[in-house]
């Protein structure tokens, strides 16, 4: 009887370690479709010294990859995660209280990628090449050294802004999705800044 006591004990305490897995993978997965996400401690990434706005009264970091071929600049109370080298993810977190709960729902999601082009190629035809299929978006800014792009990601309905610099060899791209409505006016503002904050250094080409 020892041994059968035992043995439900290991197959209920299995059960209950089977189970509490199964409900976290859960959260986690209604917590990406809501576009929920902790804070993460930034310190662990590549962020740099910070410099103040007096204008603005604004505290921004700056990023700049290895080769030194580009510098963003961005919101110090921004989360930051680097993909690599030459690509990070910006998100902007608001805290909200619902009821008894305290959430954090991530305002926008902006990627910064630093692509490499045709030789030839213009920044008109590779903004074409690299159009998802799912995407809707009108150029709003055309130009031939920078071009913005206003549209809307058709699979999920979340509006997003392309800003592209040509780096000559590469392409600078700042893709921003905007995920609350009410706050996208301001978020737009916010990545204005951002975007004439830009550094591109051409020069540094080989």
């Amino acid at each position: 009887m020892g041994c059968e006591g035992n043995c439900f004990l290991i197959f209920t305490m299995t059960l209950t370690v089977v189970f509490l897995l199964v409900v976290a993978f859960a959260l986690y997965e209604i917590k990406e479709m809501l576009g929920i996400h902790l804070i993460e401690d930034e310190r662990k990434y590549e962020t740099v010294s910070v410099n103040n706005d007096n204008s603005a009264n604004v505290k921004w970091n700056f990023f700049q990859d290895k080769n030194k071929d580009f510098k963003i600049y961005y919101p110090a109370d921004w989360i930051m995660e680097k993909n690599s080298e030459n690509s990070i993810v910006l998100k902007r977190i608001q805290a909200e209280e619902i009821g008894d709960y305290k959430m954090e729902s991530m305002l926008l999601r902006l990627s910064v990628d630093y692509l490499k082009k045709d030789e030839n190629e213009s920044l008109d035809e590779f903004v074409a090449k690299n159009k998802k299929d799912g995407d809707q978006y009108e150029v709003v800014v055309p130009g031939k050294d920078e071009i913005n792009i206003e549209g809307m990601a058709i699979n999920n309905s979340i509006p997003f802004e392309l800003h592209c610099f040509d780096g000559d060899s590469a392409v600078l791209c700042l893709k921003v999705d905007y995920y609350r409505v009410g706050n996208t006016e301001k978020c737009r503002d916010t990545f204005r800044e951002i975007v004439a904050k830009v550094e591109i250094n051409k020069e540094n080409k080989e």
